[in-house]
């Protein structure tokens, strides 16, 4: 009886922390798209417009929310591991 209820809460939390890395590789990889858009948008832009500048300055923040996405999945995947 107790090995059921060991394997049952063992069962719980494999299924929860998988549930948890899913949702992080799914944020991973729209901050990865975001970022892409972005390149792509600026690529497009005229250099030196006011537009250009507000595309770099949001693919300098999207490529630092896909990296803090990339860190925080490898953690989460290192702590699932260890």
């Amino acid at each position: 009886m107790l090995r059921l209820l060991i394997d049952s809460k063992f069962r719980r939390e494999t299924q929860s922390m998988a549930v948890h890395l899913s949702e992080l590789a799914r944020e991973r990889e729209a901050a990865r798209r975001r970022f892409l858009e972005l390149c792509s948008a600026m690529q497009r832009a005229s250099p030196g417009t006011e537009e250009y500048h507000s595309l770099m300055d949001a693919v300098d923040r999207a490529r630092s929310a896909w990296r803090t996405a990339q860190k925080t999945f490898e953690k989460a995947l290192v702590a699932v591991t260890a």
